[in-house]
């Protein structure tokens, strides 16, 4: 048996790749200084928190990210070798201690 549950390991997975995206293929300015804390994956893998910190600027990071949900999502399904890539949440990294899946 692995030692890590299969959601775990797509949601290591999903926030180095976003990370990548981020850095290299994103071109909106509000996403520039906005690094990926953590992913939780859903058991079933139907959808992915990812919590991010963007300093002060964290609303207008939730909007940027609001409309590069589907380019993000794109690529995502371009790197990961899965059927399903899963729907994708936002959230300021202060509040991630307050979520669960």
């Amino acid at each position: 048996m692995k030692p890590y549950a299969r959601s775990e390991r797509l949601g290591s997975l999903i926030q180095e790749i976003v990370a990548e995206i981020l850095e290299f293929e994103i071109k909106d300015k509000r996403l520039r200084r906005v690094s990926i804390v953590r992913v939780e994956v859903a058991e079933d893998l139907s959808r992915a928190k990812i919590f991010f910190d963007a300093g002060e600027n964290y609303e207008e990071a939730v909007k940027a990210f609001g409309k590069a949900r589907g380019f993000i999502r794109t690529r995502l399904a371009k790197q990961l070798e899965i059927r399903y890539v899963p729907e994708l949440f936002f959230y300021p990294a202060e509040i991630w201690k307050d979520f669960t899946i």
